[in-house]
């Protein structure tokens, strides 16, 4: 199936799948654990409050780009390894 950027639009299950992915790797990035590695291949620097700015989108397109770095990373690992944003 190829996904399109509006595939991850508020309210799509896509879009909680994403968000709930991307908390994921920021939270366990903040906290030690084992996560996929994406924080730490883009050399980023998170804290609890990112949680808040993933929560807040409406879009791909409303991440900061280091956030729609890893989220791209994510959609084409898990999901479509030809995702465009």
């Amino acid at each position: 199936m190829r996904l399109k950027k509006e595939n991850f639009n508020a309210g799509s299950p896509y879009s909680s799948w994403l968000k709930e992915e991307l908390i994921g790797e920021v939270c366990d990035s903040v906290n030690g654990f084992e996560c996929r590695g994406l924080v730490e291949k883009y050399g980023l620097h998170f804290d609890e409050s990112t949680v808040d700015v993933i929560m807040g989108i409406s879009n791909i397109d409303d991440l900061p780009d280091d956030l729609k770095k890893i989220a791209v990373d994510i959609i084409r690992m898990e999901l479509d390894e030809n995702f465009q944003a």
